[in-house]
């Protein structure tokens, strides 16, 4: 029997979190040999509520994590310390598996304490200093989500190390007979365009808002927008401005943070992805799932989940025109969009299931208690 931990901060709910608790799930249903304890440290009740939502079960340190910089909550983590030390001696774990920079770098000194193999799974872009990527790899197993982060990895003697396993996505599969009512529809119907992420700089929200502005100003397509994640009162200030001096049109929606997001997509017929470097890119594989075409930009991990006019588009600069020109090709074109439907959809039922990563990640950890033994 092997005891793993998964160790979470506890203060935000996110992709990582997500793909960690299909993990989770997946091997509960599959490997009855393992053990798993899931661990907050923080009192946060909206990450407990999702836990709970989950059914998953879950251990507490209570911390009240006043710091609101991502340093500030190392320190409060690593306050910890001895309380943390003793959880994992108690709960005897074998090995730690953390998926969030702050949760790792205080686990990279535990675990060498108390001789307990780390897996440091990478979900975002490497640090780019040499310094930081070998503080980084002292764990025992370090896990990309894509090709794009490991060909970021600058030092070159810990190929052993490294292991890249896609991220898995365990959103609704559209049936055949809801993708045979999408294409009968698509013709005869407005369009949505979608947006699907949090309010970042690097999620390029602006584009988004470009091409629905173009949109404003054509009347090739009838075409309707709207945006989930969370946003703030000065972002929805500015999209009733755009709304009120009439450059955006009065159908934008902004529909800010959804947990219905199975729902959501089953009403969109395209989703717009501008952003840049992102590690894997896991709502694509939820829209490729339910149906939607998606326009990405080629940029961190897209272009390993998309073939380019195949299922999906893939733009190379980001620029809003060029995504809308896209998007005017292909509501002009049914067989084209047929196909690039079909085709997403298949590869999205082949590829990045749950039980299949749940199978890699397992052989890790087989593979890291052999060279523990």
């Amino acid at each position: 029997m092997i005891t793993i931990c998964y160790p979470f901060v506890g203060d935000s709910i996110g992709g990582s979190h997500i793909s960690t608790i299909t993990l989770i799930k997946s091997l509960q249903e599959t490997r009855p040999d393992l053990t798993i304890k899931v661990l907050v440290f923080s009192a946060n009740s909206e990450f407990r509520e999702f836990l709970s939502n989950e059914n998953i079960t879950f251990d507490s340190l209570n911390l009240k994590l006043r710091a609101s910089s991502k340093l500030g909550i190392v320190i409060d983590l690593a306050r910890s310390f001895f309380r943390l030390s003793k959880y994992l001696y108690k709960e005897k774990i074998d090995i730690a598996h953390t998926n969030d920079l702050r949760i790792n770098l205080i686990f990279l000194i535990v675990c060498k304490f108390f001789n307990i193999r780390h897996l440091w799974h990478q979900r975002t872009s490497m640090p780019k200093s040499y310094l930081g990527q070998r503080i980084f790899l002292l764990c025992d197993k370090f896990v990309t989500v894509s090709n794009y982060i490991s060909g970021q990895i600058l030092v070159n003697s810990v190929e052993e190390k490294i292991t890249r396993v896609y991220n898995p996505v365990g959103s609704h599969l559209s049936s055949k007979e809801d993708l045979d009512k999408r294409i009968k529809l698509f013709s005869t119907k407005s369009l949505i365009i979608g947006y699907l992420a949090n309010i970042t700089s690097q999620k390029n929200p602006q584009i988004f808002i470009d091409i629905a502005k173009i949109a404003n100003t054509q009347k090739e397509n009838d075409l309707e927008f709207v945006m989930i994640g969370k946003v703030n009162d000065e972002f929805i200030h500015q999209i009733e401005l755009e709304k009120k001096n009439g450059k955006l049109s009065k159908s934008f929606k902004v529909l800010g943070f959804r947990k219905d997001i199975d729902d959501c997509l089953s009403k969109i017929d395209f989703l717009v992805v501008p952003a840049q470097g992102d590690g894997f890119g896991r709502t694509i594989v939820e829209s490729m799932r339910a149906g939607v075409i998606v326009l990405a930009l080629d940029s961190g991990g897209h272009s390993e989940i998309i073939q380019n006019r195949i299922d999906g588009i893939l733009i190379k600069k980001l620029n809003a025109q060029d995504f809308m020109t896209s998007l005017n090709e292909i509501c002009s074109d049914q067989s084209l969009y047929k196909s690039m439907l079909l085709k997403a959809h298949e590869k999205s039922r082949l590829h990045y299931t749950a039980r299949q990563h749940a199978q890699e990640i397992s052989l890790i950890y087989k593979n890291m208690m052999k060279a523990k033994n």
